[in-house]
């Protein structure tokens, strides 16, 4: 059975469907300006007020060494997923809107260690369970993890002296470091 429309109705959907995307298009434009261009608004800073405390020591303890330090680094952005792993996505999004706080690197940006800040919120059931993963990830590839109890001042000479020690030996120390 072949369904047939005549000329009439043809008319009529062209015009049904014309008048149906100038409303499309009108709706959308009143509703863009009636929530404005974009919602969001600028940070005063990336990180948090402990965050940047930790930072500013952190890079006084290193400043004369040529280590590198990145702050709310994604896990995607350190670990890989080598494309021909089974389950591929499933592992991707299990890292996909993960990072760590800080990212201790080499001259050449690689990896040397990872630093948690640890406040209250680390003692939380999920955040025990969120801890435990990333710290397996980072042990399966041979990347330190040092877990660092949030303080108003740190004494970071042992870091210090254990990533010169790293580079120095080429060492592979793996596995979480609470402090």
């Amino acid at each position: 059975m072949v369904f047939r429309l005549s000329t009439e109705n043809t008319i009529f959907l062209c015009v049904l469907c014309f008048l149906l995307l100038i409303l499309f298009v009108t709706l959308n434009i009143l509703l863009r300006k009636k929530l404005g261009k974009f919602p969001y608004v600028a940070k005063e800073s990336v990180l948090s007020k402990s965050e940047f405390d930790f930072y500013r020591q952190l890079k006084e303890s290193l400043v004369e060494t040529d280590f590198i330090i990145l702050m709310k680094v994604g896990i995607r952005d350190i670990v890989r997923i080598p494309r021909d792993t089974k389950k591929y996505i499933a592992w991707l999004n299990k890292i996909d809107k993960k990072h760590v706080d800080f990212l201790i690197c080499d001259k050449s940006l690689k990896p040397i260690r990872v630093i948690e800040l640890d406040d209250r919120t680390h003692n939380l059931p999920g955040r025990i369970e969120r801890d435990k993963f990333v710290d397996e990830i980072f042990e399966s590839v041979s990347i330190p993890i040092e877990h660092i109890k949030v303080e108003s001042s740190y004494n970071l000479d042992y870091l210090k002296s254990s990533l010169v020690t790293h580079i120095e030996t080429g060492q592979k120390s793996y596995g979480s470091t609470k402090k």
